[in-house]
């Protein structure tokens, strides 16, 4: 089941970030994730630690960081592309209030 405040945060980072380009009908979860994970992307699903649940602005910063991995082909792991689009997304302000 979808947790519908990541998936109107999700949308709203789409619509203003991505150009609304990202799937609309992606799984947006909370999972008990292990050890210092903080969240994934894998296909059609982005899945953050239920463990940060109430903490807006981790995984608010986690959310986006899955939604680049997801802009992104499958094989763009950390390098220079996607810092890139990273560093992007901070000169937009879509870490402002986060950090």
């Amino acid at each position: 089941m979808w947790d519908k405040r990541l998936r109107r945060v999700y949308l709203h980072y789409n619509r203003r970030y991505f150009g609304d380009k990202l799937p609309k009908d992606i799984e947006l979860v909370w999972e008990s994730l292990t050890g210092s994970l903080f969240g994934y992307q894998m296909g059609d699903k982005i899945a953050l630690n239920a463990k940060m649940k109430h903490a807006d602005v981790i995984w608010r910063g986690t959310l986006l960081h899955e939604m680049v991995h997801l802009e992104l082909p499958a094989n763009v792991k950390h390098g220079p592309r996607f810092r890139k689009r990273m560093r992007e997304l901070v000169a937009q302000g879509a870490f402002d209030g986060l950090i």
